[in-house]
């Protein structure tokens, strides 16, 4: 949903909302700068960024989301697994455990536990104290492994809290490493005690005690990965070299972009990144006909037609309506007419010839065409505007690669003309998130109604920005020589209002479609 100009669109590159001087830095996937600030706005400058949509300070809305480091998220679960512990009177261990069976839900876990306190901790795989009792045994005594069969020394085996002792610690490590192995990970943050029937569960400790480092490390992840996934108002940042989480504060439904520390913009719903002004639910459509190949196989069935004689499906290049189903290319031998699809012996001069068929359009074949016309007509409308996606989403990582040698394009610009070359990393910036919208609007185009009024405007703005873009990148895509510093200012200028354009447009649209509802 677009709400205000602030909230359509954030730099795409960028951890910051683009737009104040001090507050404009480019992502370290770019590589650009490390947190520097933004070099100055040339001083002739009329339209400076605090002009523009970008960032309006007197638009900026309560902030409903919150980034939470990794560390701090860790916090945060062991303060509640800490008041988890106060209740149960169980270590923090088991207290995690069945904090976790109860999907992170402090409230439903005290109202249960309190209902029936046994059968909370029986139904979460935790215990108090031992289901058997603690065999005394010493240290140095030896007792037969029941899984290996081996005679090991007491010491040497591990119990969970159920008391079940007669396990060595190898059989425990192989059967833990073996759970993420060949369990998968939902199944093995629900590890059980190898006693047969038993149903005390193994934490975050034991992972950590007995399996290696790299198992206990998972173990560690997909625990804490559980309580972002079971909690609607949390979610994870994509970026999968971030960590970082996100919590949803507002109201409602979340459905706006959220900004992360890393530089990364997404979808708070979805996880997708920023896709404005496209739903979720079209993004979900769009990729369906994306990663499906029934389409292509769709238009070449639309594109072909049965055999009258043998259904075999034909597809004709070009040519007369006489078809000869051959024998040589896996068909019957027997000829067909292309046009109503039936027997050529009935066919002849008096049928129209070999060029046209006067039985076409009393025959059935007449009406399946005329639908297999409009069917063809909408995947070749989708191949259209995916084209035009794709397009736009290539240039944009051409972009991004290009903004790999601003630094070293100001400086060779400064040195050659004496002139403030701060205008090029701006004009790579504008150009990038430009891209990125264009994109977008070709998949919103693709699901606006052909009757819709908001059409026509929105056509002519799309075409109009995408006209500007252009200009922009011959501009900008030259060698150092030949960069017109002048005519690069001026362009950025007009790339800027026809994308204001365009963007107040979507929110004027959100605003009705809001005030109709």
């Amino acid at each position: 949903d677009i709400s205000s100009q602030e909230d359509f669109y954030f730099d795409s590159f960028s951890g910051e909302s683009f737009g104040s001087d001090d507050e404009m830095s480019l992502s370290a996937e770019w590589g650009l700068h490390d947190s520097g600030n933004f070099p100055e706005m040339y001083e002739d400058e009329p339209y400076g960024y605090e002009d523009t949509f970008f960032f309006r300070e007197e638009e900026k809305k309560e902030e409903v989301y919150k980034i939470i480091p990794e560390e701090k998220l860790t916090e945060m679960i062991d303060d509640l697994i800490s008041q988890a512990s106060s209740l149960l009177g169980l270590d923090k261990e088991y207290a995690a455990m069945v904090l976790q069976y109860f999907k992170w839900n402090y409230e439903t876990l005290c109202e249960e536990y309190f209902e029936n306190s046994e059968e909370c901790l029986k139904k979460s795989g935790s215990v108090r104290e031992p289901l058997v009792p603690i065999p005394q045994l010493k240290p140095d005594d030896r007792v037969e492994c029941l899984i290996c069969f081996d005679q090991v020394k007491f010491s040497e085996t591990f119990s969970l809290q159920c008391g079940h002792h007669h396990y060595c610690v190898n059989c425990w490590r192989d059967y833990l490493n073996a759970q993420f192995n060949y369990r998968g990970i939902v199944m093995a943050t629900d590890t059980r005690c190898m006693h047969p029937n038993c149903t005390i569960r193994a934490g975050k400790n034991v992972y950590e005690k007995l399996a290696n480092k790299r198992v206990a490390e998972k173990f560690k992840y997909f625990f804490v990965k559980s309580f972002v996934d079971e909690n609607k108002s949390f979610t994870y940042c994509p970026n999968p070299k971030c960590g970082n989480a996100v919590k949803f504060s507002g109201e409602g439904k979340p459905t706006e972009v959220v900004s992360c520390t890393c530089g990364s913009h997404f979808c708070f719903a979805c996880g997708r990144e920023d896709h404005r002004p496209v739903s979720c639910l079209q993004m979900n459509m769009w990729d369906e006909k994306n990663q499906s190949d029934d389409e292509t196989l769709k238009l070449v069935m639309l594109m072909s037609k049965p055999c009258f004689h043998c259904g075999r499906m034909t597809e004709r290049i070009s040519g007369c309506n006489h078809m000869h189903c051959r024998k040589d290319q896996g068909g019957c031998g027997n000829h067909w007419c292309w046009m109503c699809g039936g027997d050529w012996s009935t066919h002849g001069s008096h049928t129209g010839g070999y060029y046209s068929c006067n039985q076409y359009e009393e025959s059935s074949r007449y009406s399946i065409d005329q639908e297999n016309e409009m069917k063809k007509a909408e995947i070749e409308r989708f191949q259209h505007f995916f084209q035009r996606y794709f397009e736009h989403t290539v240039k944009e990582k051409d972009v991004m690669e290009a903004c790999e040698t601003v630094p070293e394009k100001q400086l060779e610009f400064r040195a050659k003309t004496s002139y403030d070359p701060a205008f090029l990393l701006e004009a790579h910036e504008l150009l990038g998130r430009c891209r990125h919208t264009l994109a977008y609007t070709y998949v919103y185009g693709f699901f606006l109604d052909s009757e819709d009024s908001f059409k026509p405007l929105f056509e002519m703005q799309q075409a109009s920005l995408e006209s500007v873009v252009e200009g922009l990148a011959d501009l900008l895509f030259v060698s150092v020589e030949k960069l017109q510093h002048e005519d690069i200012k001026n362009q950025i200028r007009v790339v800027r209002t026809y994308m204001d354009n365009l963007i107040n447009s979507f929110e004027d649209r959100q605003r009705i479609l809001e005030n109709s509802k």
